[in-house]
């Protein structure tokens, strides 16, 4: 093993071991506590890959992920953060293989540091590792200022967040909570007990993948709203959000306008309602209309931009429908549907979760559309995950 092998692996060791060992709080003094936990998980996945075209068909594939993830946040004096998640994968299969991945796989996000590495990478076989999170935070009221890789969620949506340029948001994912960090400045001013500004500015390597905006939100009523400004790439855009409740249901929804800087300027509206049937039935049900849509081809050119946030669609009109069910605590259907009503195209996601142990999680899901419309790229796919935390 080379050098630079034999540290990589050691860092690893030394950043595990004492997690494993004792998960929670490792050390409280006066001035530093230091917090540990983690997550193994194996995906395993099936199904076929987006046909290119003429430069490639459609190929079945099967692809396995491993994935050992520790997470440390270390706090000084109670204003001061230091959150550390660093990850080791290792991906088995012919996925490893097929055009879709030779196209997409060497994809670097537009993030102004690279923290992803290969280890080791041959055949069918990829050992990688990354800092999926790392950044420093003071929190002393009324102000909170982050720095580094970080997540920031703006907006109401479920299934489309027009407002949130800095965090990626799609349903179709075997691994929905698995979100690129983004590598940004976060200032948050809090403007008495109900109202809040923050600033948020992300450089990228490329000085046109810039993205930066100002938020405004408050809470008149009972509604949360929210105003925003901004630069994402060569667009400007305005936006606003609000949620709530009316009764016993949650309305939501969210607007942006973006002055485009390469072609015409589109607007992207979104609203959402979700209401629980009973104690055990959760229903949410959102409607996009987006006057930016996108041909299939220009959609495929602008992936880049669909990792650094905001909403790519092939179609003006979309509905989505999200049903989650309680059969036992331990055991819960979840399925997604959407609709493209101008191209009859659907998609369908299902998923069952089982909590067997307190510890442990198993999912096992599907990925199906009919090929058409917005989802003529959304190939069918199965898959299971395993999930340990500690």
């Amino acid at each position: 093993m080379q050098r630079s092998k034999f540290f990589t692996v050691l860092i690893w060791v030394i950043m595990m071991a004492p997690g494993i060992l004792s998960a929670g709080t490792i050390y409280r003094g006066e001035h530093l506590s230091v917090r540990h936990r983690g997550q193994l998980r194996n995906i395993f996945s099936t199904g076929s890959t987006i046909g290119l075209g003429p430069l490639a068909a459609e190929e079945s594939y099967n692809l396995d992920i491993q994935r050992v993830r520790t997470d440390w946040l270390f706090t000084a004096d109670r204003v001061w953060k230091f959150s550390v998640v660093y990850d080791h994968e290792a991906r088995f299969g012919n996925y490893l293989s097929t055009a879709e991945y030779r196209t997409f796989g060497s994809y670097a996000p537009v993030e102004l540091v690279n923290l992803d590495s290969r280890i080791y990478s041959r055949g069918e076989f990829l050992w990688r590792h990354r800092l999926y999170r790392a950044y420093a935070e003071y929190d002393s009221y009324p102000v909170r200022f982050t720095l580094g890789r970080q997540q920031i969620s703006w907006g109401t949506g479920y299934f489309w967040k027009p407002t949130d340029l800095f965090n990626p948001v799609t349903f179709a994912l075997v691994e929905p909570g698995e979100l690129f960090g983004t590598d940004a400045a976060s200032v948050e001013i809090a403007l008495g007990d109900l109202s809040q500004l923050q600033a948020v500015w992300a450089q990228a390597r490329d000085p046109d993948r810039n993205r930066g905006a100002l938020k405004f939100t408050t809470n008149v009523a009972g509604y949360d709203f929210s105003l925003m400004a901004g630069r994402f790439f060569r667009d400007n855009v305005l936006g606003a959000d609000f949620s709530g409740q009316i009764g016993v249901a949650g309305f939501r929804g969210e607007w942006l306008h973006s002055f485009s800087g390469i072609g015409d300027d589109y607007d992207q509206l979104v609203l959402g309602v979700d209401y629980r049937l009973s104690m055990k039935m959760l229903v949410t049900a959102e409607y996009l209309y987006n006057t930016g849509a996108l041909s299939e081809l220009e959609l495929l050119g602008a992936l880049d931009r669909s990792n650094a946030g905001g909403v790519l669609t092939t179609s003006r009109h979309l509905a989505g429908g999200y049903l989650d069910y309680q059969f036992h605590p331990l055991l819960h259907l979840a399925g997604y549907l959407s609709v493209d009503p101008d191209a009859g195209g659907v998609f369908f996601g299902p998923r069952l979760s089982w909590n067997a142990r307190q510890d442990l999680d198993i999912d096992f899901g599907a990925m199906l559309s009919n090929d058409r419309g917005e989802f003529s790229l959304a190939k069918n796919s199965f898959f299971v995950t395993t999930s340990w935390y500690f």
